[in-house]
């Protein structure tokens, strides 16, 4: 019984201090990243149709910059 209630312990401790692990900043990083890399970019020109990129620059067909894609959540 005494191994159980230990073993239960450990468990719920190293779970707490999983949990808790993140710092507020750490979380906001990864908000972040993540809204970038859903950001997409297309040509405001369309000359490739249905190409986009990952990220922002000129259409290596036309030179004009690439426009940010509205991507809905």
């Amino acid at each position: 019984m005494k191994l159980l209630n230990l073993l239960l312990l450990s468990a719920s401790l190293t779970f707490a201090v999983s949990c808790t692990n993140q710092s507020p900043e750490t979380k906001k990083e990864q908000a972040t990243k993540a809204d970038q890399q859903i950001k997409k970019y297309e040509c405001p020109h369309h000359c490739i149709a249905g190409k986009t990129y990952d990220n922002p620059g000129k259409c290596p067909v036309c030179s004009r910059t690439l426009a940010e894609l509205e991507i809905k959540r």
